[in-house]
Formats: structure tokens, C-alpha cells, sequence
């Protein structure tokens, strides 16, 4: 029982810091991801008093040099614009603080179970978006649920309730669907080995996560699809699909797959033509998939507002180093006389011309390099890992098209996982079995 409430409370703390949210709770200025990296700090602390060194991975130190980059890149272009927007300059903080947490959540889980790896890891990222997307049903249907949501945990969502979408408990908008995005590659990975380990007799548990994850995980957020799109790839092309050389644990997979789909199927088409509620958010949710197959063509909503959002600096300086605004200046500096426009600066809320005007093409360049340093150094670390670990940088560069989010959240959580602990927790959970991928 107690090793059940460890259990539980080791998600509630990993939701808290990979959905990080603002609370009554906790001291002004505060969020839940603050919150964790003080508790990693601590946990930092009380390991170099034992052990009477400062024994710090000096991978930290060397993805802290990129960070820095781009806050002196930002630092130079607030200062050469004469703006005050310091979005992006305390981003070596920011990357400090997401360091914190995730050193803080490896460490709990290690405590928890008395191992690490990137297994055990994914199964808490996993569990924590299942129960997202179920607590997104409940808080849109249940009153009194939202009630208590609305009062302890802030997100910005009135703006959510505005546009009648779904949110949870600090899972929303284009950040939750990046997050969501994120997790289903790490569980495409999972599956594609799962014949190999002893998590194969819970394939049943994970395809229901992951089908879960896809249609709640949309209604959500469409960014989810980006993540649907590159793990199913990724199954494919992982289990030998592609090259029509299926091995006998690929056709359990894709068998174990198919059946799902045949149960699942049938009860959202019953939801879809009798939920009213239901219909608009599988609507909303894959939206191109229905225009596909009822205009013949793909067409989403947001589509023709990000064409609207393409618009392109006029100058050579904005190009090199920015305009030094990442949000919209109309509410933020009374000494603004440029163009007013609304949503963010510009008017354009796409990810790569955000970074363009705030910092130009030199910061998006280092902020870019500081994604890819971070990749690679987990790539080094883990290099069994290596297609999932693109995959999931991947999943950054493609989002960028639409939002400014980044996923340095799962890169710092794998270079918070030593690799001797990683190899260890492998050989425990992998079994002999010629049906293995």
C-alpha cells in the first residue's frame, strides 16, 4: 500500500513538472516547475553533503554554455532595439530550472523503485497524459470538478473556455500537444521493443495510452497529430513494415494493434453520431482527416491562419539580429509607435518568425544549435536511443512551424538519467525470445 502511494505521488509530482502550472498554493511568482527544481536542488544538496564532494555531471555544464548563447544573443537584441521584452534573455535560468525539476523527478523515481531508466521514465510520462486527457473529459463535463480546477490551478485558462477548448490540470493549447507529442514517440519506441522485455504482456495497457493520448490528446490540441504522425512512422519503419521484412514480434505488434483499433473504432463512431459535445470535439480534433475524406482535399482552420501569419521582415537588421520583441508590444511599452496589430508581435504566432523578430536569424541559429547540442548530448549518452531521440528533436523543429514551445523538457530529463542506470534496468526488464523485434 505505501509503495502504491509512493507510486502515485511520484506522477503527481512528475505532471507537476512536465505540466507545470501557477497555484494559490504556493508563493507568489511561484509555479509547480519552480517548485521541483527547488526540490532537485535540495535533493542536489543532501547528495554532495553525504558523499562530501560536489560531483556535478559536467554535461550540465556544457549545455549551460549554449544556453547562455542565447541569452546573450536575446540581451544583445533587447539592448541594441532599446526594447524591454527580456522574453528569452534569462533563458539560461529557464534551462537551469527545467534541469532542476527533471533531476528532481529522476531522483524520486530512483528512490521509488530503487532504479532509473528511460523505460520506467516513460511509463510515468505516459501515465501522467493518460490521466491528462481523462481529467480533460472530466473538468469540460463535470461543473463542480472545473469549479475546483479553476480556483487552485491557473493556466490562462479563460481564454481556453473562450474559444470552447479543452484543458486540464496545467495541460493545454499548443504546449500540451507538443508534450503529448513527445510522449507518444518515447511510446512508439516503447512498443516497437516491447516484445523483447517484460513489458509485453501490458501491450494492451499501452495501446490503450496511446489511443487515449491520440484522440483525447487532439481534441486537446491538434499539435498532438504532429507526434501521432512521427511515432506511427516510426513504428513502421522500426518493425520493418517499410521493407515488408516483419519478423514474428512485429506481427504481434501490429495483430495487437489492429485489435485495438477494431474495439476502439466502433465506440467512437457510436460517441461521434450520438454526443453532440463529442461530435465537435472529434470535428476540431481531426478536422483535415474529415475534410480529406469528405471535400477530398486536406483542410484545417488554423491552416489559413498561419498562411496570415507569414509575414517576413522588410529590413536587413530585423533579419540579423530582431526587432527585440517577442510579444506584442501594444500592451507592454507605452513608448511602442510601430504598427499595432493584434495576438503577438507582428500578429503572427509562428514559431520560427517569432524567434526572427525578437532576436533575428542569429538567435534563432543559436537557439537552434542549443536544441540540437542538447540532442546529441543524450544521443552520446544513450546511443541505443538514437532514431527516437532525432525523433523527438524532430518533433521541436516541426512545431516551431505553428508555436515558439521548445522540448528541452525531455532532453533534460534523459541527461538526468545516468547511463550505467539506464544499462542496469535493461538487462533486469529484457528477456530471450526469437519472436523479439
Amino acid at each position: 500500500m505505501l509503495k502504491f502511494f509512493l507510486i502515485v505521488l511520484t506522477g503527481i509530482l512528475t505532471s507537476c513538472f512536465y505540466f507545470p502550472f501557477n497555484t494559490p498554493l504556493l508563493p507568489a511568482g511561484m509555479n509547480t516547475k519552480m517548485l521541483m527544481a527547488v526540490i532537485g536542488l535540495l535533493i542536489g544538496g543532501m547528495k554532495m553533503l553525504h558523499s562530501s564532494t560536489a560531483n556535478i555531471d559536467k554535461s550540465y555544464f556544457v549545455i549551460s554554455l549554449y544556453a547562455m548563447v542565447v541569452s546573450l544573443v536575446c540581451g544583445f537584441a533587447v539592448v541594441y532595439n532599446g526594447t524591454t521584452d527580456t522574453s528569452y534573455v534569462s533563458y539560461i535560468m529557464s534551462m537551469w530550472t527545467w534541469l532542476g525539476g527533471a533531476y528532481a523527478v529522476c531522483n524520486i523515481i530512483k528512490a521509488v523503485h530503487g532504479k532509473l531508466s528511460i523505460t520506467l521514465l516513460t511509463n510515468y510520462l505516459v501515465a501522467v497524459c493518460v490521466v491528462q486527457c481523462v481529467f480533460a473529459i472530466v473538468i469540460d463535463n463535470v461543473p463542480s470538478a472545473q469549479n475546483i480546477v479553476d480556483t487552485y490551478i491557473n493556466i490562462g485558462q479563460d481564454f481556453d473556455k473562450s474559444v470552447n477548448r479543452l484543458y486540464s490540470l496545467g495541460a493545454h493549447l499548443d504546449t500540451a500537444g507538443m508534450r503529448f507529442s513527445l510522449v507518444l514517440v518515447l511510446l512508439a519506441h516503447l512498443l516497437i521493443n516491447i516484445q523483447k522485455t517484460i513489458y509485453k504482456k501490458w501491450i494492451w495497457l499501452y495501446l490503450a495510452a496511446y489511443a487515449i493520448i491520440v484522440v483525447i490528446g487532439n481534441m486537446m490540441a491538434r499539435t498532438t497529430s504532429v507526434g501521432m504522425v512521427i511515432s506511427i512512422a516510426y513504428m513502421a519503419i522500426g518493425s520493418g513494415v517499410h521493407k515488408m521484412l516483419i519478423s514474428a514480434g512485429a506481427r504481434k505488434l501490429w495483430l495487437s494493434i489492429g485489435t485495438v483499433a477494431l474495439l476502439v473504432f466502433p465506440y467512437i463512431v457510436y460517441k461521434y453520431n450520438t454526443d453532440v459535445e463529442f461530435h465537435n470535439d472529434m470535428r476540431f480534433a481531426f478536422e483535415g482527416f474529415f475534410a480529406l475524406f469528405e471535400e477530398g482535399h486536406w483542410e484545417v482552420g488554423s491552416n489559413t491562419q498561419l498562411k496570415n501569419m507569414v509575414v517576413l521582415p522588410d529590413n536587413f537588421k530585423t533579419w540579423v539580429i530582431g526587432d527585440g520583441y517577442f510579444n506584442n508590444p501594444v500592451w507592454s511599452d507605452p513608448y511602442y509607435i510601430g504598427e499595432v496589430t493584434g495576438g503577438y508581435y507582428k500578429g503572427t504566432d509562428v514559431g520560427y518568425l517569432r524567434f526572427i523578430f525578437y532576436m533575428g536569424l542569429t538567435g534563432l541559429l543559436a537557439f537552434s544549435v542549443f536544441m540540437c547540442k542538447a540532442a546529441q548530448m543524450a544521443v552520446v549518452r544513450f546511443r541505443e536511443y538514437r532514431t527516437m531521440i532525432l525523433l523527438l528533436l524532430l518533433v521541436h523543429f516541426v512545431v516551431w512551424l505553428k508555436v515558439s514551445s521548445d522540448c528541452f523538457v525531455i532532453f533534460a530529463l534523459f541527461l538526468c538519467i545516468p547511463k550505467e542506470d539506464n544499462d542496469e534496468y535493461n538487462k533486469l526488464v529484457t528477456v530471450n525470445d526469437e519472436n523479439s523485434l
